[in-house]
């Protein structure tokens, strides 16, 4: 009788011990999975940011009349954009990132990075739409 009351502890004991180690690697996990997140959202912003703040400019170098037509995958994220001054600076969540433009003449209203943006010289204004 006394050798399966200390088998059933030692049983009970051991289970105890796994279920912590499994708990430690769940935790463990989410926090990983978690950063992981955030990373590819950062990296997916500042690209955004880079791929407008490239094309105001080369628009806005090309001079009056020129236009171009980017589209914008945001792989299913929902990325604000906003023009401030003579940056580009995309939102998402709590966070933002932004990428410098050469010129501050720049009219737009702020949007979502999805789809077709199209980008204009209008007499030394560029216009985003």
């Amino acid at each position: 009788m006394n050798k399966k009351g200390q088998v059933t502890v030692e049983f009970v004991i051991a289970l105890s011990i796994l279920f912590i180690l499994f708990l430690f690697a769940a935790y463990t996990y989410s926090e990983k999975t978690s950063g992981l997140i955030f990373a590819e959202e950062n990296y997916e912003a500042e690209r955004i940011a880079n791929e407008l703040a490239l094309t105001v400019n080369k628009i806005y170098l090309a001079g009056n009349g020129s236009t171009k037509t980017i589209f914008l995958d945001s792989k299913g994220r929902v990325f604000d954009v906003n023009v401030s001054s003579n940056n580009i600076e995309v939102y998402w969540r709590n966070n933002f990132v932004d990428a410098p433009t050469i010129t501050s003449n720049i009219q737009a209203t702020q949007f979502q990075a999805d789809g077709k943006i199209t980008i204009r010289n209008m007499e030394g204004v560029v216009v985003i739409e």
